[in-house]
């Protein structure tokens, strides 16, 4: 039996263009489609930084108006950034400048709740526990501002960032009467001796050691 002969490149070229020819308008619809997806792509990342520099510029006018000492006027003005450019980085910003103003009115319940949707941000996080934990500690909430501070260690990219919020977090659970919480972070950060908080730790340490001797 015979074996079959092999298309030639000439048969095959043949059946690629005759496919092509039947495919048109299929082929065409596609790539307008694409066409399309990349245009609008393109308006869309413009759009975006559009959005961005106009957030940035109105955050600076907003800072303005905080540097002026008139609270009112930068609380409204933040708010606006909030509000208008919600998703960008100078909104986040702005938030995190809200709540200041917001804690310098003593308005510390509203300004702990314009802070907790950011509380998780990897870019503001950070700033946003620690803010929290001030808010808390101003209203002498001190294990919760505690609680916070150490969230707020946790999400630092920076080791003396971390440290320090860590000293914080100690001072607030000695304050609310939780030693034993505090003796743990300050032992952690005695064990770092070139922290920023090793000193401070090795003296509450020993503070900590004789009040407890005093009281047995």
């Amino acid at each position: 039996m015979g074996t079959a002969a092999r298309p030639t490149f000439e048969d095959r070229t043949e059946s690629v263009f005759g496919w092509v020819n039947d495919n048109w308008p299929r082929l065409l619809a596609g790539a307008a489609l694409l066409a399309a997806l990349a245009g609008g792509f393109a308006l869309y990342e413009r759009s975006q930084r559009n959005k961005a520099e106009r957030a940035e510029a109105a955050l600076l006018d907003a800072q303005r108006s905080m540097l002026s000492g008139n609270l009112p006027l930068a609380q409204s003005d933040l708010q606006k950034v909030v509000t208008r450019f919600e998703g960008t980085s100078a909104a986040d910003r702005a938030t995190i400048a809200l709540a200041q103003v917001l804690f310098e009115q003593k308005k510390y319940d509203e300004g702990i709740a314009k802070l907790t949707p950011l509380a998780d941000s990897r870019t503001v996080g950070a700033s946003a526990q620690g803010l929290i934990a001030t808010g808390y500690e101003e209203q002498g909430k001190h294990k919760e501002a505690a609680q916070h501070y150490v969230k707020a260690a946790d999400a630092s990219a920076f080791d003396a960032d971390k440290s320090n919020f860590r000293a914080s977090a100690a001072r607030a659970y000695t304050r609310a009467g939780d030693t034993a919480a505090a003796r743990k972070l300050w032992a952690e950060l005695a064990a770092q001796p070139n922290g920023p908080a090793a000193g401070e730790a090795r003296v509450r340490l020993g503070e900590l050691t004789a009040t407890t001797a005093t009281k047995s």
